[in-house]
């Protein structure tokens, strides 16, 4: 079975903007974790990833970590 992490972004002055400033990003597909394993490690890995791409600036937040069952694509901008 195949597990995608997959995490929501929020950018800090989205609060202030009439239209959302959010991302949605898959960050790892896993045949061999179970959706247990992937939320136990999920914090860690978002952390990690978030620290090494361009959402690393504070302002960008993560609103949600989310376990889906199969490939999942990412929907960028919501």
């Amino acid at each position: 079975m195949n597990i995608t992490l997959i995490v929501t972004l929020c950018h800090t002055l989205a609060v202030a903007s009439p239209t959302s400033t959010c991302r949605q990003e898959v960050i790892a597909q896993s045949d061999t974790i179970g959706l247990l394993g992937c939320g136990v490690a999920a914090q860690p890995i978002v952390a990690e990833w978030k620290a090494q791409t361009i959402y690393r600036d504070p302002e960008w937040k993560v609103a949600s970590i989310k376990c889906a069952i199969g490939n999942v694509a990412p929907k960028g901008a919501i």
